[in-house]
């Protein structure tokens, strides 16, 4: 590849070729100790969101929350809900097996 491009060095994409091949290059020197930074912002990211859903209240009921709320039994248990398709009432129902029911 490096004859061709010698070859043909005046055009556009070998240009391109080349200039991505140094930037390549130049970052596959960059040291394990580099991402140490970007390791210590994700965990405390971590951290903060941990504690943060740790702390959080649970959900207050509003105009709708309830007929949602029942619409996973209902749809758990077998009965059809006319009123709304029962994917929303599904994933809310997994939601709920993942977490603790206040949380959803």
């Amino acid at each position: 590849m490096e004859k061709r491009l010698k070859k043909e060095s005046g055009s556009k994409m070998n240009k391109v070729i080349l200039a991505i091949e140094a930037f390549i290059a130049k970052y596959k020197k960059i040291s394990k100790y580099h991402y140490y930074p970007l390791v210590f912002i994700m965990l405390l990211c971590i951290i903060f969101r941990i504690i943060y859903f740790s702390h959080l209240q649970p959900y207050t009921i509003g105009a709708d929350t309830d007929s949602y709320v029942n619409a996973i039994d209902s749809v758990l248990q077998g009965k059809v809900d006319r009123l709304r398709l029962p994917l929303y009432p599904l994933f809310l129902g997994f939601m709920r097996s993942l977490f603790n029911e206040g949380y959803m």
